[in-house]
């Protein structure tokens, strides 16, 4: 297979495996050998493959190959960033015996709203958000983070509110809470909110430049339950709180 062929058949190629395929299929990329199928890229190329992070996440494709002698790899003209958008790049070295080794750490890059790189890359997203009531009226927002695939270390997290998931307002944050790298578990406790009345939470990490990871997919909502105190219950247009949060291990 030439050169050409090889980079056209990269470019229509679909995402090789996805979660709950076989080991051999993606140790193959998707090609099985016992079909008597060759490996479609050469031996000793190296792979290049991408996901989308946001707005919409995305399965891993194939948007790439590169000689080994190569000094760079990059992704084909058909795979446009856009502006306002993440991703994640991976490459590996495919073998002629249909194998292909093992993928590289991810690469993360992200786009502003003019399309251009943002440096440093940002933060992973945080994972695992819980938000449960607590006596008095209050909320506990809990989340996990995993560096994973991150690009720069997160400085905080902001800790956004609102009357439901689709109503969460993103421009200023309702509280922030520091980033420890010596822990994996935070914790937010909310002050008083109105009994009865439910609330979405979404969490999001920040970098030491203030920029924050864009993710819509951390958000959590729950009912405020309990007896309030005397105190008056604290409204969405109140002065921002920051801090408050407790990180655990």
């Amino acid at each position: 297979m030439g050169n050409a062929a090889i980079e056209q058949h990269v470019r229509e190629m679909r995402d090789p495996f996805q979660v709950g395929d076989l080991t051999g299929d993606q140790r193959t990329l998707g090609y099985g050998l016992t079909a008597g199928r060759a490996f479609p890229v050469r031996d000793g190329l190296i792979i290049l493959r991408r996901r989308a992070l946001y707005p919409t996440p995305g399965p891993w494709r194939i948007c790439g190959v590169s000689k080994t002698v190569d000094a760079t790899i990059r992704n084909r003209a058909a795979y446009v960033h856009g502006a306002d958008t993440a991703w994640h790049y991976i490459a590996a070295r495919a073998f002629g015996n249909g194998q292909v080794g093992a993928w590289s750490k991810p690469l993360r890059l992200d786009f502003d709203g003019a399309g251009d790189l943002i440096t440093p890359a940002l933060p992973a997203w945080p994972i695992e958000l819980s938000v449960s009531p607590q006596p008095a009226a209050k909320m506990l927002v809990t989340w996990s983070y995993d560096p994973w695939g991150q690009g720069d270390w997160p400085k905080d997290f902001a800790v956004y509110i609102g009357l439901s998931k689709a109503a969460i307002i993103y421009t200023t944050p309702f509280a922030t809470v520091d980033f420890d790298p010596t822990v994996a578990s935070y914790e937010y406790t909310t002050p008083f909110l109105a009994i009865g009345k439910k609330y979405a939470f979404a969490v999001r990490a920040r970098n030491s430049g203030g920029v924050e990871e864009q993710n819509t997919y951390t958000t959590e909502e729950a009912i405020a339950a309990g007896t309030p105190p005397t105190d008056a219950t604290v409204q969405l247009a109140s002065p921002r709180r920051r801090g408050g949060g407790v990180k655990r291990r």
